[in-house]
């Protein structure tokens, strides 16, 4: 498995290549950005 990164030993595996977590994270960083530039375009910012 040294395609995968993996240096340690080959039984174990490397998880952030695969590990949901990070994804999710990554995809709720972006969300955020793109929604903040949807209430930018609306004008929709500091409304409330």
């Amino acid at each position: 498995n040294r395609l995968q990164g993996l240096l340690d030993a080959e039984d174990k595996p490397n998880k952030k290549f695969y590990e949901p977590r990070v994804w999710l994270r990554e995809a709720e960083n972006s969300m955020k950005k793109r929604v903040e530039e949807a209430f930018n375009d609306l004008n929709g910012t500091n409304k409330l």
